[in-house]
């Protein structure tokens, strides 16, 4: 019954009937769809209907998927899912339309049905890889994970669904400690590649400007010859 629910809600989803999300929501490779903005918000329920009042959104502006629920979405042949989710920094999106991404036996299978965050920057597509901690994982590179984060939030192919319990978030849906120090190596990163930019910026700069010097000292040197 379950799967039959899945169905019926991708498909009005697909054809444009409703969408569904979890919050309002106003690099990479594999998507070439634009960005726009959606005003509202809404969350999936039991009986599969969208209420975009407010009063509702307040009362419960975040689904939280538990980790049975995700892993149900998944194209393997334990889990053959029609509707595809996947976990990024504990935020839960459907990613059904990039199937041939996502599937079963595409190039980002691992990602489906789990919360596999490190992968995105260190190419590991296993589940060892996918279960590493971030521990492991300097600053820039956590930025660039919260950078494809981004890249889901933006996109008009993918929506939220919820947020994952589990090492993120909590089961009421707040912040963990977990969250809150990643997102602070988050900003480390984010200021130690803005340093990195402003760097490689300079030593462009003294290069053109070197070029630009030698450039004017041989027209001088012509000039003098004459």
């Amino acid at each position: 019954m379950n799967v039959l629910l899945s169905i019926i809600y991708h498909v009005l989803f697909s054809s444009g009937i409703f969408m569904l999300q979890s919050f309002p929501l106003f690099v990479r490779c594999e998507s070439d769809g634009e960005v726009s903005e959606v005003e509202g918000s809404c969350k999936p329920s039991d009986s599969n209907t969208c209420d975009t009042s407010s009063e509702e959104t307040d009362k419960n502006p975040i689904r939280v998927i538990t980790l049975e629920e995700l892993k149900a979405h998944q194209d393997t042949p334990e889990h053959e899912s029609e509707v595809l989710w996947l976990s990024i920094l504990g935020e839960v999106y459907d990613v059904t339309p990039g199937r041939q991404y996502y599937g079963k036996g595409a190039s980002y299978s691992i990602m489906a049905g789990r919360d596999a965050s490190p992968s995105f920057v260190t190419g590991e597509f296993t589940e060892e890889g996918a279960a590493k901690s971030l521990s492991e994982i300097d600053p820039k590179e956590i930025a660039a994970i919260n950078e494809w984060k981004k890249f889901y939030v933006e996109s008009d192919k993918y929506f939220k669904v919820g947020v994952l319990e589990g090492l993120y978030y909590d089961s009421e849906g707040k912040e963990t400690p977990a969250l809150i120090e990643a997102m602070g190596k988050v900003e480390e990163g984010e200021r130690l590649a803005k340093i990195e930019r402003e760097r490689r910026a300079q030593i462009r700069k003294d290069k053109l400007a070197k070029r630009k010097k030698e450039r004017e000292a041989k027209e001088k040197l012509k000039q003098k010859k004459k």
